[in-house]
């Protein structure tokens, strides 16, 4: 037995399991009600989400992965600290006007290290631009130098294993880092 969601009365399902109201009658007027709107459209949101979802490729998630990382470096790990190059305490003064996150060894000649953290530091948008300084390097390593040791730069320069990661790897990436910028956002 099961309670229709319009008079409330208790019925059994005629039509199949997932009835939610005792008569066409009341499944219309339901329907038409606020929560029937609400419901129905909650299920419609649900269901977009999923095949949405289903269809992402490992490209989708390697660029979700991405987007929070970066997130997590610009607006929670980095958050007060300058721009690792130039020392830039505030590139709203410049006409390039904000932050991104950079990478000591680029992701084309160092793919192996595009998500290690060591690797990525807040930059202005002027220092990171390919048109402008190009990631300006030499300001990189002096950074980096000054924020983690000579270990690290040495460390990042050096060769490193090819790494493969699964659809399930990047999945982990976003979900670890999304749950710390929601958290980030929450102090906030």
């Amino acid at each position: 037995m099961k309670l229709c969601k319009n008079c409330r009365h208790k019925f059994e399902p005629k039509y199949n399991s997932l009835q939610l109201c005792c008569c066409p009658a009341c499944a219309i007027e339901w329907a038409k009600s606020e929560q029937g709107r609400n419901h129905v459209e909650k299920q419609r949101r649900k269901e977009t989400r999923e095949r949405r979802e289903a269809l992402k490729t490992k490209s989708d998630y390697r660029k979700e992965a991405k987007v929070e990382l970066h997130k997590w470096i610009r607006l929670v790990r980095d958050k007060d600290l300058p721009c690792i190059s130039c020392g830039n305490p505030n590139p709203k003064m410049t006409k390039w006007g904000q932050w991104d996150a950079g990478h000591y060894r680029s992701v084309g000649s160092c793919p192996e290290l595009e998500f290690e953290p060591l690797n990525i530091a807040k930059q202005c948008k002027r220092c990171n631009a390919g048109n402008r300084l190009s990631g300006n390097t030499v300001g990189f390593r002096n950074g980096i130098i000054e924020r983690h040791g000579v270990e690290v730069a040495e460390w990042l320069d050096g060769r490193h294993p090819m790494t493969n990661h699964t659809e399930q790897d990047y999945i982990e990436i976003r979900d670890k880092y999304r749950k710390i910028n929601r958290l980030a956002r929450q102090a906030a």
